[in-house]
């Protein structure tokens, strides 16, 4: 459980304290990209963490391409994480692990581009590098836990990746990935917003809302093996989901209104301009 947590954040505690990096979002930024082994050894991956969601949402993601010590291409990466944790502090005693992981991150074609180099896996999803954290945890865990998930606990299934409201940059930061327990399986979706390279507004990036590896140990170790409780207020219920969506979209009602009551006053200005005085009133 201890190395899959560390892979939340690196040199910080979790919901106490913010860390310096992500170590979860250099393995997603690797495993998006999609590249052959030699070409991997290419990228240069950094991450920045940011506590609040709102500097993570003013972050950006960064990359430089430079000669390499072989004479090649060497592509330098600066991507951003932000993890959620539960609000209260009674729940983790039960839950220490992280809700999501957000990471923002370049995209497979950006690397192609930069690097001149054909990924060898084309169009990785969120959803894989969710799969990949799966496959690693399998390996962590003991083999009598193992068996005893596979004999008696519900599994892990996987749903497509969605996008944020409006498909709306802000959104990302505000929606979270989707838990939805029932009574064979945790369904997991991941949130995610991509964007392609000639695009006008921060080109050729990819965001993910991942689940976090010592939340699947969490799940196999304690929830897999309880009856399902998907019509509760837990943390795997569709009501908690929905909740996030709410929220989100909540947010995303009040900057339009905030957009409408500025045109309206534009309009009003505009108005107070043209507005001809008759002589004499």
């Amino acid at each position: 459980m201890l190395k899959a947590l560390e892979l939340e954040v690196d040199s910080g505690q979790g919901i106490v304290s913010a860390g310096a990096a992500s170590p979860w979002c250099i393995a997603a930024q690797r495993c998006l990209a999609g590249l052959s082994a030699p070409d991997e050894a290419k990228l240069v991956v950094s991450n920045v963490y940011t506590k609040e969601a709102t500097s993570f949402e003013h972050t950006r993601v960064g990359f430089t391409a430079r000669p390499g010590p072989n004479g090649d291409t060497q592509l330098f990466l600066n991507t951003s994480g932000h993890n959620k944790y539960n609000a209260e502090m009674s729940d983790t005693a039960t839950s220490i692990s992280a809700k999501e992981i957000g990471c923002k991150l370049l995209s497979s074609e950006s690397i192609e581009r930069q690097l001149n180099v054909t990924a060898v896996t084309r169009g990785v999803t969120c959803g894989d590098v969710n799969k990949y954290a799966a496959e690693m945890v399998m390996k962590l865990l003991s083999p009598t836990t193992l068996k005893r998930y596979k004999a008696k606990g519900r599994q892990l299934c996987w749903k497509p990746d969605f996008q944020p409201f409006g498909d709306v940059g802000p959104l990302f930061i505000y929606e979270s990935l989707e838990l939805t327990e029932n009574a064979t399986c945790l369904a997991v979706a991941s949130l995610a917003m991509s964007t392609a390279v000639d695009s006008k507004r921060f080109p050729g990036v990819h965001y993910c809302k991942l689940l976090s590896p010592a939340k699947i140990i969490d799940w196999i170790m304690t929830d897999s093996l309880k009856p399902d409780s998907s019509t509760s207020q837990g943390m795997y219920s569709l009501a908690a989901n929905q909740s996030q969506k709410g929220a989100a979209f909540n947010y995303f009602s009040a900057v339009l209104q905030k957009e409408r009551t500025k045109k309206s006053m534009a309009e009003v200005n505009k108005m107070m301009k043209n507005e001809r005085v008759l002589p004499g009133t």
